[in-house]
């Protein structure tokens, strides 16, 4: 009785996946198997099917005497997007002693926008050209950290141990920033971003 029960639930399921109209794809189960079809998955090829846009890029900041390197993910206001930091890599070509890498969380966009950055899905970048995604890429120096950002990470580094890869999963509504810093001046700082993005829902709007 119990196998027939899910038998019957298996084919309705099939049914619908499938748009079948009759028959039973599956007739008979095994009684110790009970089949289980995942509704609810990660995989990055399904994201576009649900709206979410699937972004990536990364820029550079050179040495600048007396001057710290910041560089940027920033979601701009108004842009009515929910933007998603998965994935952040940072790397340096300066050679020194120890480099203490920071991350804050701010609403306040850097100076400056640059970078190279896309979607990572072929699917919204047709041949005839690339449909820009809604994050942007920002940097500038400054000769100290600023204090207007909520600090989310603290990492002191030996010499030259890049590249260094983060997961932060920082949430970024419209008008904020993840922004990666150096605390020493003089010094480069290269960082990529991966991150997905989509447009706020109405109980998401302040």
């Amino acid at each position: 009785m119990v196998n027939e029960v899910q038998v019957g639930r298996f084919n309705g399921i099939l049914h619908k996946l499938f748009s079948m109209k009759e028959g039973a794809p599956s007739p008979t189960l095994a009684p110790d198997i009970i089949p289980v079809l995942p509704l609810e998955v990660d995989r990055p090829e399904w994201a576009f099917l649900g709206g979410v846009r699937l972004g990536g890029g990364g820029t550079r900041v050179g040495p600048v005497a007396g001057q710290l390197p910041q560089l940027q993910l920033y979601n701009p206001a108004g842009s009515n997007t929910l933007v998603v930091v998965t994935k952040v890599i940072v790397s340096s070509a300066t050679a020194v002693a120890a480099t203490e890498i920071r991350t804050g969380f701010g609403r306040a966009p850097l100076a400056s926008s640059s970078g190279n950055l896309g979607p990572r899905d072929g699917r919204n970048a047709p041949l005839v050209g690339v449909i820009p995604t809604t994050a942007q890429l920002r940097l500038t120096t400054a000769v100290a950290v600023p204090s207007i950002f909520f600090p989310l990470a603290f990492i002191i580094l030996p010499a030259n141990p890049f590249p260094l890869e983060l997961e932060p999963n920082v949430i970024l509504d419209p008008d904020s920033g993840y922004t990666v810093f150096s605390s020493l001046a003089n010094s480069d700082l290269a960082v990529g971003f991966e991150w997905y993005e989509r447009s706020l829902e109405a109980s998401e709007v302040r």
